[in-house]
């Protein structure tokens, strides 16, 4: 037995050979060891390694912490519920039955088949015991009334649930040291020696019971004879080298009986450091020779049941409907293409507005968004009435898996959660500040503070913000650009303000260049987490902002490029599986920096909507000024026709009817060919009402709609990176907006106006240089399709679009 580093992809081959899966628990009365032998074996082993035996079988063990047993408990109840088998753990020092009785009675009125584990045994070694024959005595004695209580608790499905020492069901622990071992540890050992000539099970018959060992005579007899060189073969075998071991350690003042040690521990194949002296080397070695981990793994592997065949007998205590409909059926043959049946075991507060909970699977798959019917306590699997299904309570959303996934089959454990969304804030972002009163610390702060109020943190997952690597800044970057960046914040003010006059609207103070690397790392962090399917989606609350940085030189309040960062990394890391990546780019400012990291790149799928060339009253084009945000920049090389850009022109006043069309017509018709693996927004909010720099009036219900159209892609992997939006109120509630969406909150729709003529010639004219490279997406029967074909999400909305759509015709 032996324990390896699992991947993911390992675990879920795992996950689908359910004969291979063993949920159990370690039971026992207050005080008498469970928590010890726990903490040894999780002290010696990962929670993504498996369990696999010698023939590289890997095994999974779900591990489920059961509370002290005491009396009948309703918590410790639901815990055996989701279990299989137990492991009881018994003091062998103590010869009170009561305690015994209470645990095995309450595991076997479960339905559990129980393995026994007989705690405290290196207290045996202690100097009063006589000798190894008043060890097993009394061993075997707390072994013989555990049988006893299990015969007066006999269920014919369970069938014969005795436990006995030569077939593996009994282990001997010590749970302070970390050692315990079954009689096969022993017998793998000393078959086929000459002591003992022949198989495995066979010398496990004579390591207990009244078999005897003669070394004068080199013979096996049932009775002891008087001669003292006749011992028992668990005294003889078992016992006494435990016993010299633990002797000449405590006793060593010299390295000659570390060399004692060392040759009995030879004859068992095992090798030892020998730096340690006394009781350090005493745990060294007995938990290099008999570690916890695997005598319990070996119990578990071998002697509990699995799901398939556990299931064949707990259905009775699972479901209180009829034995022979579809659900106990289901529940029965563990199968994963049955109904749903889900036991909820726990409930976790975590906060005021926000629990998790943990249960097991009996049969069927959880799907994400599956809407579940909630059977109560005082609920059968039919109504009052006795007609229809289970009582409704309301529609619960399952979420994805803790590990990432194809859907969770029977038999394997499931924790659905509302830390499904995750955001990233840190305070530190705040330290960069600069002249400009707009890219102000204040933006972040407000945003924050409005999900706090909002009760928005309470459920979503707050995901510790990190530095981005030098080695993934690189990705992007070129090395003399984080170079001069780093140098020039570590100078003094004028020396920094000099540099940062090189530049295009760029400010720097001495926290400015770990802030930036601050906010690439959010946006990294969140974007793995979500690819990885750790979290559904989630949101970096960063700043400086990053769309408008070049490779080589930071501009327009942007430091480094962070969502182009982030992409690169997800490309590269080909664990992840990422393959496609759409960026979105919402910002009222054209995304230039992200644009020419992926302009001739094909993997990447860049979309800008924004405002673009001469403004009325204004004597520069607007920000950033290029044309490379013209609608005819469709990409280069191998990217070209992956690079849309729709760009705002002259008018003023965009809104969320206009944004809705630029999706419906444009977007999303060739994001569904595409099909991301995972979406990037690059969420700018300054095309917001009343925004100093946007001169647009996208409404918040405009973000909530088109973060939902986004949510239908990529199977809602969505990760946010804020951009800009600079009117401190509208950021707030625009974010708020976007937080709804990815929560499946509703939201109030607002009076929308008609799309503008400019909107509908500008969507035709992007589709007309795009239509080479997307011929299945873009036509104009679908520009002009019916109203019904419209992706829209407010009835005001569709029939604002449709007013537009027929005066254009």
């Amino acid at each position: 037995m032996k324990n390896i580093k699992a991947s993911i992809e390992c675990i879920h081959r795992v996950m689908d050979n359910r004969d291979k899966i063993r949920n159990v628990s370690i039971i026992s009365h207050e005080d008498e060891g469970k928590s010890a032998l726990t903490r040894a074996i999780m002290d010696g082993t990962e929670s993504t390694r498996v369990a696999q035996a010698v023939v590289n079988d890997a095994y999974m063990i779900n591990l489920i912490t059961c509370p002290s047993i005491s009396g009948p408990s309703p918590e410790v109840k639901a815990v055996l519920r989701i279990t299989d088998g137990a492991v009881v753990v018994v003091d062998c020092m103590n010869e009170s039955l009561v305690h015994m009785k209470t645990v095995i009675q309450q595991a076997l009125a479960e339905m559990i088949r129980p393995v026994l584990m007989l705690h405290n045994i290196d207290k045996y070694f202690e100097s009063f015991i006589e000798d190894g024959e008043d060890v097993y005595n009394r061993l075997s004695m707390v072994i013989e009334n555990a049988n006893v209580i299990i015969e007066g608790f006999k269920d014919p499905c369970l069938g014969d649930v005795r436990v006995c020492p030569q077939k593996g069901t009994v282990g001997f622990s010590s749970g302070l040291h970390g050692w315990a071992f079954t009689l096969s540890k022993f017998a793998n050992a000393y078959a086929s020696t000459p002591e003992f000539p022949f198989g495995v099970s066979q010398t496990m018959e004579r390591l207990w019971g009244d078999h005897f060992y003669d070394e004068a005579t080199l013979q096996w007899t049932t009775i002891r004879t008087e001669s003292r060189n006749c011992k028992r073969g668990f005294v003889r075998f078992c016992f006494e080298p435990i016993q010299n071991i633990i002797n000449l350690c405590r006793n060593a003042k010299t390295g000659d009986n570390t060399q004692e040690s060392l040759k009995i521990l030879k004859k068992f194949g095992v090798t030892v450091n020998t730096k340690f002296t006394g009781q350090k080397l005493l745990n060294h070695i007995m938990q290099k020779w008999v570690p916890s981990r695997a005598a319990l793994l070996e119990m578990a592997i071998l002697h509990l049941p699995s799901p398939v065949q556990a299931q064949q007998y707990t259905v009775k205590n699972l479901y209180t409907g009829p034995h022979d409909d579809k659900y106990a059926k289901a529940i029965r043959e563990c199968d994963p293409n049955g109904p749903l049946m889900l036991y909820v075991s726990k409930e976790v507060r975590l906060s005021r507005s926000r629990c998790s909970y943990f249960g097991r699977l009996f049969s069927g798959k959880v799907l994400p968004g599956a809407t579940v019917a909630i059977i109560g306590p005082d609920d059968g699997p039919t109504n009052a009435n006795g007609k229809g299904s289970a009582k409704r309570i309301r529609p619960r959303s399952v979420f994805r898996l803790s590990v990432p996934a194809a859907p969770n089959d029977a038999s394997n454990y499931h924790q659905p959660s509302s830390l499904e969304v995750g955001y990233l804030y840190d305070e530190k972002m705040c330290r960069h500040r600069q002249a400009n009163e707009y890219e102000c610390p204040k933006r972040i702060k407000v945003i924050y503070n409005k999900l706090v109020t909002e009760g928005i943190t309470d459920r979503c997952y707050r995901v510790e913000a990190k530095s981005a690597k030098l080695k993934h800044l690189r990705l992007v970057p070129s090395e003399k650009h984080i170079v001069s960046l780093k140098e020039a914040c570590s100078k003094d003010s004028k020396s920094r303000e000099k540099k940062a006059a090189e530049f295009d609207s760029i400010y720097l103070n001495d926290k400015s260049e770990e802030c930036a690397a601050l906010a690439a790392g959010s946006v990294i962090c969140l974007a793995k987490k979500v690819a990885s399917g750790q979290l559904a989606s989630g949101v970096a609350i960063g700043r400086p902002p990053g769309h408008h940085a070049d490779p080589s030189i930071p501009r327009g309040f942007c430091l480094y490029v962070n969502i182009a960062i982030a992409a690169k990394y997800l490309l590269n890391k080909a664990s992840l599986g990422i393959k496609k990546i759409l960026i979105v780019d919402f910002d009222i400012h054209h995304g230039n920096g992200t644009q020419k990291v992926f302009q001739r790149d094909n993997r990447v799928l860049f979309f800008s909507i924004h405002r673009y060339g001469k403004i009325k009253g204004e004597k520069t084009p607007f920000y950033p000024g290029d044309d490379v945000g013209s609608h005819d920049r469709i990409g280069q090389g191998s990217g070209l026709g992956f690079n849309i850009n729709l760009p705002w022109e002259n008018d003023e006043g965009f809104g969320a009817v206009d944004y809705a069309a630029a999706f419906d017509y444009l977007l999303m018709p060739i994001a569904k060919v595409f099909q991301p693996d995972i979406v990037l927004v690059s969420a700018g909010f300054d095309a917001a009402p009343n925004d100093p720099l946007g001169d647009c009036c996208v409404s918040p219900y405009g973000y909530y709609t088109m973060i939902k159209k986004l949510m239908t892609l990529a199977n809602g992997k969505l990760v946010l990176a804020l951009e800009g939006g600079y009117n401190l109120d509208n950021l707030a509630n625009s974010m708020l907006s976007c937080f709804k969406a990815l929560l499946n909150d509703e939201h109030a729709s607002v009076q929308q106006v008609p799309v503008k003529d400019s909107t509908w010639d500008l969507i035709s004219k992007v589709r007309t240089e795009l239509a080479p490279h997307w011929p299945s997406s873009l036509n104009e029967r679908q520009l002009f399709g019916k109203l019904a074909e419209l992706d829209v999400d407010n009835v005001k909305l569709r029939n604002a679009l449709d007013g537009a759509r027929t005066s254009k015709l």
